[in-house]
């Protein structure tokens, strides 16, 4: 049965798992006021979603 020999360190472990980390895109800029924006959402700041008013 296979055995590991010595115990892995948190420094390999951790650079074994470097690539696994979540990354942070998909964030738009609003066509009507300029602030972030998430993708496929109406904007916080004025209301509007593809450039169309739905909030009053």
């Amino acid at each position: 049965m296979a055995v590991p020999k010595k115990r892995i360190s948190r420094s390999r472990r951790g650079m074994r798992r470097s690539h696994r980390a979540l990354s942070f895109h998909g964030i738009g800029i609003c066509s009507n006021c300029g602030a972030p924006v998430r993708p496929h959402h109406l904007c916080l700041a004025c209301g509007y979603y593809k450039n169309r008013q739905i909030l009053g």
